[in-house]
Formats: C-alpha cells, sequence, structure tokens
C-alpha cells in the first residue's frame, strides 16, 4: 500500500520491573523517535491504547512494548519533544491503526507465552520474575537493539470483529541468537502431552 511504511516493535517481559515494589506491572508502551533520536513517549499502562484487556492482571507481568520509528514516518510536534497525529491530515485515522497493528502482535505474543504456562498468569510471573537476576548476572554488558538477532516471528493477520489478530495457526517462531532468556513449556504441561502422545501410540498398537 502507497501509504504503509516501515516499522520495528519490540516486545518482551521486563523481569526487572515485575520485581519492583513501587513500579506498574501493566503492558507499558515505549515511542522511539529517529528524527529526534531518543525516546518520545511514555504510557505505564497501554492497554486501552492498544485495545487490549485492561482488566484484572491481564497483558501485565512487566510487559513492554517497544515502538522504534526507524524511517521517522511518525509526526512530531514543532519542537520534536510528542508524537503529534494532529499534525498530519487524516493523523486520527493514522493513530488508530497504528494502535490496532501494534495491539494485534501485542496480543499475539502475550498469549503465545502464556500458553506455555497452561494459561496460568502466576506461573508466567513467577518465571519472569527469576528473568532479572539471570540476565545481570550472565551478562554484564548487552547489544544494542540495532545490533542484535532477536527472536522474530513470522505472521499472518485476520479481522475478528472490530480487531485485527494473529493466526496462531499458522506463526512461526524464527529463534535469535541474542534473545537471552526464552520461556520454556511448562513441565507438566510437557509430561501431559508426551503421556498423551504415548497412551495413543500403545492404543494404535494394539488395534
Amino acid at each position: 500500500h502507497p501509504s504503509s511504511y516501515e516499522l520495528r516493535v519490540f516486545i518482551g517481559f521486563d523481569g526487572l520491573r515485575i520485581t519492583d515494589s513501587c513500579g506498574g506491572k501493566e503492558g507499558s508502551l515505549y515511542v522511539y523517535s529517529r528524527q529526534s533520536g531518543r525516546l518520545i513517549s511514555h504510557h505505564p499502562d497501554a492497554r486501552t491504547r492498544l485495545g487490549l484487556s485492561a482488566g484484572g492482571s491481564t497483558f501485565c507481568q512487566g510487559l513492554t512494548i517497544i515502538i522504534d520509528d526507524i524511517g521517522g514516518n511518525l509526526p512530531l510536534n514543532p519542537t520534536k519533544q510528542e508524537v503529534a497525529f494532529g499534525e498530519e491530515d487524516n493523523g486520527a485515522m493514522h493513530e488508530e491503526n497504528l494502535m490496532a497493528w501494534i495491539g494485534s502482535v501485542t496480543h499475539f505474543f502475550y498469549h503465545f507465552h502464556l500458553k506455555k504456562c497452561n494459561d496460568k498468569k502466576t506461573v508466567l510471573t513467577t518465571k519472569i520474575t527469576k528473568f532479572g537476576d539471570i540476565v545481570l548476572q550472565k551478562h554484564r554488558q548487552l547489544k544494542t537493539l540495532d545490533s542484535s538477532h532477536l527472536t522474530t516471528y513470522e505472521l499472518s493477520f485476520k479481522s475478528i470483529g472490530k480487531s485485527i489478530r494473529a493466526d496462531k495457526s499458522s506463526a512461526n517462531q524464527i529463534l535469535g541468537a541474542d534473545t537471552l532468556y526464552r520461556l520454556g513449556a511448562d513441565r507438566s504441561r510437557t509430561t501431559a502431552a508426551s503421556a498423551s502422545t504415548t497412551g495413543a501410540t500403545r492404543r494404535k498398537r494394539k488395534t
């Protein structure tokens, strides 16, 4: 589409913020502008803004979303201190579409990892809480985002009502060498799946 542009989105769980008793655990959104060369916008709880459920602890656990305006296409105010969609024609539509797409990939990422914990947010919280210490102990000097090869996902999308959602059945995860901490599947879930597969194999042999 002629009005489309390149954008990078980084999503993860902040293992340090989740252990901070004074810090919020809700999904936070950070916007970095290549025009101004710095962070220009921060929303401590961006769940509603991204069209996500803002009830309870869903989309929390230190969830962090970073928008890198790599092409410098986000409109800024005259002082380049903040994103200003009102500065361009059809700015409201631009903002709505941007948040819908960011919300869709955030929705996918969160539930992709929650599923590894048997869809139990308490299990997800426990795993992420241990993450901060691991990074600080083993990796004192981290690479910049530009020089890192992080895990990426190949996704296709579909409309569900007024929302855009990733098609989970066709999602393809490409592991990155510089993704230092990866959430693995819960052992009880893996064991149950293995037992089910073994049982099915045995029944097949009997017949």
